[in-house]
């Protein structure tokens, strides 16, 4: 008998798998855990803080590669470069935006349209485990910045506190997903924080993204063992709370100005002008008037910025003055009908949830603030709708975060394995 030794096999393709997990995992925590990596290597010297984010990536994609090529299709390849060179065609197409395209196009195009491709191989089956354990640390960690470190004046906001609101919301939606499904003292505690200090932080649009998010799962994509009852009691809970408004705002009014944070939310509600914002209506009516001159061509990318001073915060609106009400109304209806089809496509479990998490983070997000030429959440949004409709929705459901069954998104394990059995006989 031959005696020889039996070298093991090297899992290459996993090792490009676990290198892809690992850029995900960069990219979901980027505005909440890797800012406090940095500021640990400050005493090293700032030029080594400030390489170390960009470092991370450029080795995780560069080492996940096999496993976005393995993972992206031709048609993902041109929507790819059709996106790229339309953004270059502005440049020539529009004389007046060159110095906004010029300052911004290295951002669009080597940090925000890459993730287009980079979403088409996100499975969140394989990784919703630990994006959720990074969402956990993210929310205390913010938290910990919040009541230690930023001392938020008492009735303002301004970028730094909107910045850290829109950079938690999607890490305490996706643990509320888990507190929904399967409650536990980590995920309610966790989930409670993130809403105290997204209300402390004084930003409007963060809270009503949580608000449309909780609505939307609790109504619409979440399965229970008695719908009627269930759903008869989430309904009434909601009128509650619209009914004792007021008393709940002041307790979190309270809350918040004991810890020393921001009462703005609070001040707006007394004062009658929580839904008005005169800052965003004179935008809006000068980008509308202007579009009024030209309304089947537009004025070109960035052209909101020369017109009002700002970015339109409106994404129908700000597409519509890009290129017009023709090719912005198509293409925001064409993003509508892939948001939607992504969510019919999914099964009802973790993939459809982390989805939904996405589109109120990144998508809805964009009606209040921010621009979709500069929301990377988008691009990797759009991304894994490609992926999701490429595989279709034939996903596996996520193992339980605590170590059993699912976040839960209420499907069973043996449900799904009877399906792939009858997929296999066909």
């Amino acid at each position: 008998m031959n005696n020889q030794t039996v070298k093991p096999n090297i899992p290459v393709e996993s090792i490009y798998e676990k290198a892809y997990f690992a850029l995900v995992l960069l990219l979901w925590c980027e505005s909440s855990i890797l800012p406090f990596c940095r500021a640990l290597l400050l005493p090293l010297g700032s030029r080594i803080a400030d390489l170390f984010i960009p470092s991370l990536i450029i080795v995780t994609v560069t080492s996940s590669l096999p496993y976005l090529i393995r993972s992206i299709r031709g048609t993902d390849l041109i929507f790819y470069f059709f996106a790229a060179l339309l953004f270059l065609l502005q440049y020539f197409l529009f004389p007046n935006n060159q110095s906004y395209i010029r300052s911004n196009a290295a951002s669009v195009l080597l940090t925000c349209f890459p993730l287009l491709l980079v979403g088409v191989g996100l499975d969140i089956e394989k990784i919703g485990k630990k994006m959720y354990f990074a969402s956990v640390l993210s929310v205390w960690l913010q938290t910990i910045y919040i009541l230690f470190f930023k001392r938020i004046t008492a009735n303002t906001v301004n970028d730094g506190s909107m910045n850290l609101s829109y950079a938690m919301l999607p890490h305490v939606c996706w643990v509320m997903c888990s507190c929904f499904d399967r409650p536990s003292a980590i995920n309610i505690i966790t989930a409670a924080l993130g809403g105290i200090m997204l209300f402390s932080l004084g930003t409007r649009g963060s809270m009503l993204c949580l608000l449309i998010f909780v609505a939307a799962y609790l109504f619409l994509f979440k399965k229970y063992k008695y719908p009627w009852y269930t759903k008869s009691f989430v309904i009434l809970t909601f009128v509650l709370a619209v009914v004792f408004f007021y008393p709940i705002l002041n307790l979190f009014g309270s809350i918040s100005e004991k810890l020393g944070l921001s009462t703005r939310l609070l001040s707006r509600v007394s004062e009658n002008t929580f839904f008005v914002s005169l800052g965003r209506d004179n935008i809006r009516t000068a980008l509308l008037e202007s579009l009024a001159s030209r309304p089947m061509v537009g004025y070109g990318l960035y052209a909101d910025r020369i017109t009002a001073g700002s970015y339109s915060h409106n994404i129908l609106l700000e597409l519509c003055y890009s290129f017009g009400y023709p090719i912005g109304c198509f293409l925001f209806v064409g993003l509508a009908v892939l948001l939607f089809k992504t969510l019919k496509r999914c099964r009802r479990g973790a993939e459809q949830a982390f989805v939904l998490v996405l589109i109120c983070s990144f998508f809805v997000k964009l009606f209040l603030s921010g621009s979709f030429l500069s929301e990377k959440g988008l691009y990797l949004l759009i991304g894994m709708c490609a992926g999701v409709i490429h595989r279709g929705g034939m996903l596996p459901l996520l193992p339980d975060m605590q170590g059993s069954q699912v976040p839960s998104f209420s499907e069973k394990t043996a449900d799904r394995e009877m399906m792939l059995q009858k997929e296999t006989r066909r």
